[in-house]
């Protein structure tokens, strides 16, 4: 395959150039965003600390922790992951209309040159962006810890998240659970880790290969399709357990379901990663066969 380094810096800057406006809005989207979240979490906490400072000591047990910032968290996984299906549903955006499919097509660039660029524009950029974004919102998070909250109740959302994506939870309670069992213990956390990563990251494919398909419209229409097809293996997963429950003689120990559940992390990880590999192949291949008309892209 023909790939000049010259040629994809030359199309790059030229898309930077051109869309400088459309990738500004998908960053400050993203910043003001997680901003936002964390301001109106931290407000949160900040009404639950002056809570607790006049309750007694039996009426803390009916508040929540205003040290715990797991809700914060939460909101803020939903939150990076809709941008970043944003920024891969909208890799070919270029497309979108007629006039830019003429530039698109017609750029001294190969399709391959072109295509790199842009799945590294949403990839790397994206998570690049969200990280960003996180550093600066929870700078001023510490900020406002440091101003309000005692030392004890310091909370670094950065590193939290850190520790979720790493799957680092407590040693105490992970040994209660697995009754000791460190190599157990370690196999399905690396398991576990194995598939989430992998299982989102297909996931995200799965919105370029639709984008790949149908310019305007794509994520929401590739968003009800993932939405049936998740329906669709979930229903078929549990009648698959349960028939293989129905043909087994003998008890299932627990034992027996870590073990099983290990297998299963392992077999979805490697399944994910066999999808991505054809989501990207099929991706490409499609945006080569782009057309300046077409009847289903208009």
């Amino acid at each position: 395959m023909d790939f000049n380094k010259n040629r994809f810096q030359n199309f790059g800057l030229y898309d930077l150039t051109i869309n400088k406006a459309f990738y500004e809005t998908l960053c400050l989207i993203t910043f003001f965003g997680t901003l936002a979240i964390t301001l109106v979490c931290f407000a949160g906490r900040w009404m639950m600390y002056q809570k607790a400072t006049i309750s007694s000591e039996e009426e803390l047990i009916y508040f929540f922790d205003y040290k715990n910032i797991d809700i914060t968290l939460i909101i803020l996984a939903i939150f990076f992951s809709l941008m970043l299906t944003i920024f891969a549903g909208c890799i070919f955006h270029n497309l979108r209309n007629k006039q830019g499919r003429i530039m698109e097509l017609t750029l001294p660039a190969t399709n391959l040159e072109k295509f790199v660029w842009h799945f590294c524009l949403v990839s790397i950029g994206g998570f690049l962006t969200c990280f960003i974004s996180i550093l600066a919102a929870d700078a001023i998070n510490a900020i406002l810890n440091l101003i309000v909250f005692p030392i004890d109740a310091q909370q670094s959302i950065t590193l939290s998240l850190g520790r979720i994506f790493l799957i680092t939870p407590d040693m105490a309670t992970i040994d209660r659970n697995f009754n000791g069992n460190m190599e157990y213990m370690e196999s399905f956390i690396s398991a576990t880790r194995f598939a989430v990563i992998s299982s989102s990251i297909a996931g995200l494919l799965f919105f370029v290969l639709g984008n790949a398909i149908k310019y305007k419209y794509n994520i929401i229409l590739t968003f009800i399709v993932s939405q049936v097809l998740q329906t669709i293996l979930t229903i078929a997963f549990f009648v698959f357990i349960a028939s293989i429950d129905k043909q087994q003689n003998y008890d299932i120990t627990p034992e027996k379901i870590r073990i099983g559940i290990n297998i299963t992390f392992n077999i979805i990880a490697i399944i994910s990663i066999i999808l991505s590999i054809l989501m990207i192949w099929g991706s490409y291949k499609l945006y080569t066969k782009a057309q300046i008309t077409s009847g289903w892209n208009k």
